[in-house]
């Protein structure tokens, strides 16, 4: 039986990689992260919010 995962799919820039990163480390630390370069985004919100920080 498989077990429910949440997943997490975002847009971010390079200089928020490693915040990312981070925070997730924090969470899961044997989270699966895929990353890859995109060249055009389009849409959504361009504004920077800060990283919402999460609780276990």
């Amino acid at each position: 039986m498989r077990k429910p995962v949440d997943v997490v799919y975002t847009v971010i820039t390079r200089l928020e990689m490693t915040k990312l990163k981070t925070e997730v480390e924090k969470i899961d630390s044997n989270a699966f992260i895929i990353m890859t370069s995109i060249k055009d985004a389009k849409g959504g919100m361009i504004k920077k919010k800060p990283i919402k920080k999460f609780d276990k």
